[in-house]
């Protein structure tokens, strides 16, 4: 087990270069529909093809990672860092900066990191992750 709370697959997006923040067990909304989801896996071989559970219905969905946008997290919300400094933890946001550009990220293993138990992460470098 990685850094993170192990509640979720903590291997990184595999649409890095055009989509960092599309991680196994994030909050999205998809494009088309404006409908909430989260990330549950990923397609094979290269495609952009990822596995969905809407929130509303439950129902399951295979989507292409295009039609997907972050949600950003706020205070109290569970998030991962997908970019930055602190790449791959996850924790829950402890604050969140009036102006929305930057937060604190409380670390859940803190432990792996020393002493440290909270990032300053910039919010473009997060996503919310879904606890439904």
């Amino acid at each position: 087990m990685g850094p993170g709370d192990g509640d979720d697959d903590e291997a990184p997006s595999p649409f890095k270069d055009w989509a960092p923040w599309c991680v196994i067990g994030a909050e999205v909304t998809l494009s088309a529909t404006g409908e909430v989801a989260k990330v549950t896996g990923f397609g094979s071989g290269g495609d952009s093809a990822c596995s969905v559970v809407l929130k509303a219905s439950g129902a399951g969905r295979s989507v292409s990672a295009q039609d997907l946008q972050p949600i950003a997290p706020s205070r109290s919300d569970r998030a991962r860092a997908f970019a930055g400094d602190y790449a791959g933890i996850a924790g829950t946001m402890n604050g969140v900066d009036d102006d929305g550009l930057g937060g604190i990220l409380r670390v859940n293993a803190y432990d792996v990191y020393g002493e440290t138990d909270y990032a300053v992460v910039q919010m473009v470098d997060v996503v919310k992750l879904a606890e439904w």
